[in-house]
């Protein structure tokens, strides 16, 4: 878990324990959740639409990540973003 391990070098001790168990509950969350709403799709789509429609939520997702990632760290730097 070498994901896990950056995480840990990368926060603040103070924090380290909510990030650890936020990056838990993403990873074995979503593979649980996953596995629930993909099968269903799959039954009444078929394969293509069991990854091209987590796929676009993933790109969805990393794009609204990056947004707020950017403005945060803008505002860490002291610009308006």
């Amino acid at each position: 878990m070498a994901t896990g391990a950056a995480l840990g070098e990368a926060t603040e001790p103070s924090v380290r324990g909510a990030a650890m168990g936020g990056y838990s509950m993403a990873l074995y969350g979503g593979m649980a959740a996953g596995s629930l709403l993909v099968g269903p799709l799959i039954a009444r789509a078929g394969f293509a639409a069991g990854f091209a429609v987590p796929a676009a939520i993933l790109v969805i997702g990393a794009g609204a990540f990056h947004h707020t990632a950017r403005r945060g760290l803008g505002s860490l730097r002291g610009k308006d973003s």
